[in-house]
């Protein structure tokens, strides 16, 4: 028993290639509905379906995209993980978590349960995704150089309209369970969300309400692309967000730039299938086990026992590229923040007039 992961794509000239095609594998596992991660009874009663007559008089029009419209939804209270994936946790064996890096070198959060995918990704308050789309290069890995210093305020994107289809070319970058600590620091990230824009599309006089939803978040999360650099601290990116979630870093180069990180392979992607389809415990473990060990800079690896315990193996430094704004779990401590360097409160050393250290020239 396969699935394609790796194997034959058309490009948009027509060609084919082969490319990973990280879609393609993953909706082998679920429908093709794409759910957002968080729930609110309201939006969670309108989405995908036909706009309300109550509500038609709300809609927003996008003056460039005449046939895309909008709901929106002001919130008292912030947003809550889906109670299908927090209870989940709880299981045997809980719903498996894939960060997913596609050709615009965007990252995205996708968990699949029961047959379900749900998806997320965090990304830039002032552009909209579709938009982006249309503005593919080959190998994009920074749009330019004056995006990478703005900051602007973030948005969620849940559904990120930009999760590969069967055919775009995009690969898995990690393999994970979710568990209680990543469901804390999702329901951090929600719990300041400040709107939900839901879209919709207009056909035939009427609009449809999609599964796809932005979330603002005011001032309270900024988003910048080169969020790792020294020189942005406070801000977060798409990747970024998602480590902080995971509670893992991936080793995506220095910066690190989506594009650039490694990718779990075609025979890995084999061993993951075969384990799971088969409900093969013990193969799923161990197999997210190896992926996590080759995947991780840090070596961390999540597993769990025949109760449904987590078990957390060592790591070997601390993610010095996760923004500063999650905070990690100490098995024997509970929760403790990432501490900075002391400084070094030693003196300068001075050189006389005219005289130069050892190996200056």
């Amino acid at each position: 028993m396969t699935s394609q992961y790796y194997g034959s794509r058309t490009r948009t000239d027509g060609t084919n290639e082969k490319a990973y095609v990280a879609g393609r594998a993953l909706y082998s596992l679920a429908g093709p509905q794409l759910l957002p991660i968080f729930e609110n009874p309201f939006i969670s009663s309108i989405i995908g379906q036909e706009v309300p007559e109550h509500l038609e008089s709300h809609l927003l029009v996008y003056e460039d995209e005449p046939f895309r419209r909008a709901i929106r939804v002001d919130l008292q209270e912030g947003l809550i993980l889906s109670s299908v994936l927090t209870e989940a946790t709880k299981a045997i064996i809980p719903p498996i978590v894939f960060v997913i890096v596609t050709k615009i070198s965007h990252s995205i959060l996708a968990i699949l349960h029961e047959g379900n995918l749900y998806v997320a990704g965090f990304g830039d308050g002032g552009n909209s995704y579709p938009d982006k789309l249309s503005k593919i290069v080959e190998n994009t890995r920074i749009s330019s150089f004056q995006s990478l210093f703005t900051v602007t305020n973030g948005k969620l994107f849940s559904v990120d309209p930009t999760f590969p289809d069967e055919n775009q070319e995009a690969f898995i970058a990690w393999i994970g369970f979710l568990d209680e600590d990543m469901v804390g620091r999702l329901n951090t990230t929600l719990s300041k969300a400040k709107t939900v824009f839901v879209d919709g599309v207009s056909m035939n006089g009427k609009t449809i309400l999609t599964h796809n939803c932005s979330i603002t978040f005011g001032e309270d999360m900024k988003y910048c692309e080169g969020a790792s650099l020294l020189t942005q601290r406070g801000t977060t990116n798409c990747i970024n967000w998602i480590q902080g979630i995971i509670g893992d870093s991936i080793d995506c180069g220095v910066i690190p730039i989506p594009l650039d990180c490694k990718h779990v392979t075609d025979e890995e992607w084999q061993a993951f299938y075969t384990a799971y389809t088969t409900t093969d415990n013990d193969s799923l473990i161990t197999v997210i086990q190896t992926i996590q060990r080759r995947l991780s800079p840090n070596h961390l690896t999540r597993a769990i026992t025949s109760t449904g315990s987590f078990i957390n193996y060592g790591m070997e430094s601390v993610n010095k590229l996760v923004t500063p704004l999650f905070t990690k779990r100490d098995t024997t401590k509970g929760v403790t923040t990432i501490k900075k360097k002391p400084k070094n409160k030693g003196k300068r050393k001075t050189f006389s007039k005219g005289k130069k250290p050892k190996g200056k020239k």
